[in-house]
């Protein structure tokens, strides 16, 4: 299970590091930091070499108003931050560098935010995945394939899929991934349209094609 569980609502986690936790698996319950209550912060935290630096679940329970910001997340092999089926809760001002498929993700999750984060992805940087609306992704920055910082290629900066709708993509920095912002049917088990998303005045610079071939901007 989790390193910490926080089983209240209106907790506080602050400044702690963490390191060298969870084995390759069934990874979504090994997070550093779990939560399913209302108001969890958790601020100024770093995350090493885990399975998941902190996760906002919804399951059987309430994590709502929930929020984390100025965190590091590193090479986990999961979401460096998820979101799933988390409502009204926000990622801000962090960063996540090589972490696994979402870097950031947010998973059935509605009324979010993911703003003025940095995301150094090999992978999939932001995800809007599985049903996520009215969501907000806005004033990223997020880095593929940048030599000694990032592993191998980056793929999707942002990756809109699998019935996510009326979420808003908007004034984010996408630089050396193969696809820049995708939104589309999305992957085996959850493949549906997405539909009223907006997405709006971001920068895709520095796509790269690598050994796939075609590259895009956004597909």
């Amino acid at each position: 299970g989790p390193m910490m569980t926080i089983s209240a609502d209106d907790v506080t986690v602050k400044d702690i590091s963490c390191d060298a936790y969870g084995t390759v698996g069934a990874f979504a319950y090994k997070a550093y930091v779990y939560s399913n209550r209302l108001r969890t912060l958790v601020d100024g935290c770093r995350f090493f070499d885990g399975m998941q630096g902190v996760e906002f679940d919804n399951t059987g329970s309430a994590a709502q108003h929930c929020k984390i910001s100025n965190c590091y997340a590193e090479n986990m092999v999961g979401s460096g931050f998820l979101l799933k089926g988390a409502l009204d809760s926000h990622v801000i001002g962090s960063t996540t560098k090589s972490c696994g498929d979402g870097a950031i993700s947010l998973y059935n999750a509605s009324r979010c935010t993911a703003t003025g984060n940095t995301v150094y992805t090999s992978e999939q940087g932001i995800t809007i995945d599985a049903g996520s609306k009215s969501n907000t992704i806005s004033g990223n920055r997020i880095f593929g394939d940048k030599a000694g910082v990032t592993a191998v290629t980056g793929y999707y900066g942002i990756d809109l899929k699998n019935n996510s709708h009326f979420n808003t993509i908007s004034g984010n920095t996408v630089e050396g991934c193969i696809i820049g912002i995708a939104a589309r049917y999305g992957d085996a088990g959850n493949q549906n349209d997405c539909w009223n998303n907006i997405i709006t005045g971001n920068t895709i610079t520095n796509i790269l094609g690598k050994t796939i071939g075609t590259a895009y901007g956004m597909f």
